[in-house]
């Protein structure tokens, strides 16, 4: 596909409720467990992102850009951004974050016509300016560093698996999270990325476990799930709104569940 088409990946807008999904059944005996950033530790700040877009003239498209709107639609854009990159694109290419952008604004309610690839590259590449980017992506869930440090005090190996740009570590120090996990593993600086299960490895290699007492909490399907499965590991998928469909992946909400069950499982 041309990074310049707008039709392969026009995105539909979503269902109207929630749909059941598959939900997550903890493995027996976890050692590790391994945590995608983006959209799993770190959410986007919607509130920022909405004064980006509205100073971009976006809500000409017809979007409806306040931070709720935004939020629903971002987690809806998930599955078009799979199913981009089941074409063996990769998360940090030039072109994912604009595919990204634009089936965001179609859930948001904008017009395909209206947003071409071609157009939101500029946006993109303000959004990918660092003190920007960092801005973004800078919320955190304030129960999750206390599950974190009462999940590593029962023994569980907690080590980040990030396709990034070599700036996670930085983005977690900003939020408190620098001494929170076992490791960061961050692609850029590693030069491997997920769904290489070689990424996996060096985790496990880390945690000092075997890839069946391991789980993987990610959010996009080709790259979390796959990736994770393809190297021995258990996986869940963060499915907010049941945007996968019934039983299709093992899912939850958000992390913060998955700390929970697991402080709370025998």
């Amino acid at each position: 596909m041309s990074e310049s088409s707008n039709t392969s990946h026009s995105p539909q807008q979503p269902p109207g409720s929630p749909k059941s999904a598959s939900k997550l059944v903890l493995p027996k005996g976890l050692q590790a467990l391994f945590l995608d950033a983006g959209n799993t530790i770190l959410s986007l700040d919607f509130e920022f992102l909405s004064q980006i877009l509205l100073q971009a003239g976006l809500a000409e498209s017809g979007a409806k850009l306040d931070a709720s709107s935004l939020a629903r639609a971002e987690a809806a854009a998930r599955v078009n951004v799979t199913e981009y990159l089941e074409g063996g694109h990769s998360t940090e290419a030039d072109g994912t974050l604009p595919i990204y952008l634009q089936a965001m604004l179609v859930h948001a309610g904008a017009t395909a016509a209206a947003l071409s690839l071609d157009a939101l590259h500029p946006l993109a590449q303000q959004l990918k300016e660092p003190k920007t980017w960092d801005a973004l992506w800078s919320q955190l869930d304030p129960e999750l560093p206390g599950l974190f440090r009462q999940l590593r005090e029962r023994g569980l190996r907690l080590i980040v698996v990030s396709n990034a740009d070599g700036t996670v570590a930085r983005k977690l120090a900003n939020v408190g999270l620098e001494d929170a996990f076992d490791a960061v593993i961050d692609s850029q600086l590693v030069g491997v990325e997920k769904p290489d299960p070689a990424i996996f490895h060096l985790a496990l290699e880390i945690a000092a476990c075997p890839a069946e007492k391991a789980l993987h909490v990610g959010d996009l399907p080709t790259i979390d799930y796959v990736g994770a499965r393809a190297a021995g590991c258990h996986a869940c998928i963060l499915d907010p709104f049941g945007d996968w469909g019934p039983s299709k992946y093992p899912s939850a909400p958000n992390l913060k569940s998955i700390c929970q069950a697991l402080l709370t499982s025998d």
